[in-house]
């Protein structure tokens, strides 16, 4: 028997007791247990979210200043991406090549950090000339 057929046996049992008081602390109890259910599916979305990230974030090299998403041969297969947005606020996001009279490097357009990286620059300039996604399999 689960838990909800249980609240449910009691609330038989209560409506047949025909007490008032004992009714009105099911119904707090009832509203408490529905809130933590709520709860526990927010917390199990959130530990999901936490394990893909994990996960990711496993398969994640720092190759020359900048993460990497590699395979399991640990071939770079995307990026570059932020370091700082990848460890500290979780999310992925792509660097693009400072202007060209700044030092050869990449700036996140997220948390406007720059990171000196060749083969960041090259990486994009030869995604843009080829209009695909290269793997790099260093």
């Amino acid at each position: 028997m689960g838990f909800m057929d249980k609240m449910i046996a009691v609330a038989g049992i209560i409506k047949a007791v025909d007490n008032p008081d004992l009714t009105k602390a099911y119904i707090d109890l009832q509203n408490e247990a529905y809130k933590l259910t709520e709860k526990l599916e927010e917390k199990n979305e959130q530990i999901g979210q936490l394990k893909k990230t994990l996960e990711l974030k496993g398969r994640m090299d720092i190759i020359d200043s900048v993460y990497w998403l590699t395979d399991e041969q640990k071939k770079t297969i995307d990026g570059p991406f932020c370091p700082k947005c990848i460890d500290v606020d979780h999310i992925q996001c792509r660097v693009t090549p400072l202007p060209s009279d700044f030092h050869p490097g990449v700036r996140c357009p997220n948390c406007k950090s720059d990171f000196e990286s060749s083969l960041a620059i090259t990486y994009i300039e030869d995604r843009k000339k080829n209009g695909q996604r290269k793997v790099l399999g260093r």
